[in-house]
């Protein structure tokens, strides 16, 4: 989250594997040869360590990146995921909550 804040990255790029700065028309700072980009359950993740932590504004943005990539991805399954649209919804409702 501290690199998140320093260099102003937005989520949406680091989900898809480019470090760029939030805002539209900016040049990335970093983009990879070959990017990798996260799954809905990463961005879950690191939504989630940003809940935990209480660091609410964060976790709303990861949370939202990820309940849109859940729902992308609605009716497959991967064998990785632990989590469910039905958890990041959970936790960005109590983090709006406590916004």
């Amino acid at each position: 989250m501290r690199l998140q804040d320093v260099y102003a990255l937005s989520v949406k790029g680091m989900a898809n594997g480019v470090f760029q700065r939030a805002g539209a028309g900016r040049p990335p700072l970093y983009s990879p040869g070959r990017r990798v980009s996260l799954s809905a359950d990463d961005c879950f993740h690191v939504g989630k360590v940003a809940y935990d932590m209480g660091d609410y504004y964060h976790s709303i943005a990861w949370l939202e990146e990820a309940v849109g990539l859940f729902r992308l991805s609605y009716g497959s399954w991967n064998p990785e995921d632990r989590s469910s649209l039905e958890d990041a919804l959970d936790h960005l409702a109590f983090s709006y909550f406590m916004v």
